[in-house]
């Protein structure tokens, strides 16, 4: 349910990231709308290099003197504006290109409250497959996880997986050890290091991936909330303890192509249309085979 552990990898900077926008500084305003709490986060774009002066020649001219005796007959003439023509790479209405994708990095803070972390596949933990983002606010997080090249139609389901007490968990960092014996899914769940890592997992979103193979799923989580469809940890309990101190994983979940009148519980359930239980780095490849299939890791 969990991905291994996982640090910072070296790659893009967060300006990197932003490539294409123009220098100067930028707001982020993130709102619950249920709580009407708010965070504003700002970063800073640095000016791109300039470019070149053109190359000038000091050479004088070498143009044959004009003999030609002036006309003084000539009406006074008036010289036209020199013009420029410049050629706009924004968007129609003035947005900005879309920013240029960026070398996996792992997870990186932009600002108080705000991080990106890539998308990585659970079959190749080192091969990016999309991008996430989670802002915390004092009572809440809010996420949004995009996944790419995944096959038409299919069902996918988010998971939050949050480790209450992260300095609990087992060296290097919280991972999957922290939630089964040995990290093996087969030999059970490990109790007492969920307990001690304070580790709950429930359920944050689902979709349909698009005709182009993409899922976008955004989420919210409210602190205190005992959680919907708990998988891990007691569903009495809450989920999320505090928003500002916990690491959360968020893990999306194939559960194969949509089946006619499955379609809801498919996307909102941890068992929805699955007839076959994978654990990874095995994949879905027939109906009714249901798997992790991607994860994103957000350190506090």
């Amino acid at each position: 349910m969990s991905p291994p552990a996982a640090s910072p990898s070296e790659g893009a900077s967060a300006r990197e990231r932003f490539d294409g926008l123009a220098a100067g500084g930028y707001t982020l305003t993130a709102s619950d709308i249920l709580s009407g709490e708010s965070a504003t986060l700002s970063f800073t774009i640095d000016p791109c290099a300039a470019p070149a002066p053109p190359t000038t020649s000091t050479e004088p001219p070498t143009t044959e003197p004009d003999t030609t005796a002036p006309d003084t007959t000539t009406q006074p003439t008036t010289t036209a504006p020199a013009t420029t023509s410049v050629t706009s790479t924004a968007e129609p209405g003035g947005a900005a290109p879309a920013p240029t994708p960026a070398a996996p990095t792992g997870n990186e803070p932009v600002g108080p409250g705000l991080s990106l972390a890539t998308v990585f596949s659970f079959a190749d933990p080192q091969a990016p497959v999309g991008e996430s983002t989670l802002v915390r606010l004092d009572t809440a997080l809010l996420a949004t996880f995009w996944v790419g090249s995944l096959p038409p139609a299919e069902a996918v389901t988010l998971w939050w997986v949050t480790f209450n007490q992260p300095e609990n968990c087992s060296a290097p960092g919280c991972g999957t050890d922290d939630i089964f014996v040995d990290g093996d899914p087969s030999q059970g769940r490990n109790d007492a290091q969920i307990a001690a890592a304070g580790i709950a997992a429930g359920y944050a979103a689902g979709t349909i991936a698009a005709d182009d193979g993409s899922a976008l799923l955004v989420a919210r989580l409210e602190a205190g909330h005992p959680g919907v469809d708990v998988i891990v940890g007691d569903s009495d309990e809450e989920v999320l303890a505090d928003a500002r101190t916990a690491e959360i994983h968020l893990v999306a979940r194939s559960h194969g192509p949509t089946v006619a009148g499955l379609e809801v519980i498919q996307t909102t359930t941890y068992l929805g249309g699955c007839t076959t239980l994978l654990d990874p780095p095995a994949q879905p490849a027939a109906p009714g085979e249901c798997a992790d299939i991607a994860f994103a890791v957000h350190q506090p």
